[in-house]
């Protein structure tokens, strides 16, 4: 396993990993009797008109080895978007290519966003 963000079948891997994950935290959420919807950001035109309640949206903040000062900075307008427009949504948020590093992200800042 490369763990390169460029490795077409470990980043796959790494996705249907965060997938797994979503679908359990999903799953879980109805369990306890809550009407959890999962929202895709891939398609506007579906984005829904409420204020988020009952949603969780994944947020991707990233790849390891990408995430430049640029795209940081794009990723921040896009998450004060999602915030504003779903306010009381569930927000799963997640940096793909760490899943193998036991530190905490920000113990981490330094070497993530270069």
């Amino acid at each position: 396993m490369s763990g390169r963000h460029d490795d077409p079948v470990e980043v796959r891997k790494q996705v249907e990993r965060e997938q797994d994950t979503l679908r359990k935290l999903i799953h879980d959420e109805r369990a306890k009797g809550h009407d959890t919807q999962l929202l895709s950001f891939d398609d506007r035109s579906k984005w829904p008109g409420s204020d988020g309640e009952g949603y969780m949206i994944p947020f991707q903040i990233g790849f390891r080895g990408v995430l430049t000062k640029h795209e940081a900075r794009r990723t921040a307008r896009m998450w004060r978007e999602r915030i504003e427009r779903y306010p009381k949504a569930c927000f799963v948020v997640t940096i793909t290519g760490y899943e193998n590093d036991p530190r905490e992200l920000f113990a981490r800042a330094n070497g993530i966003c270069r």
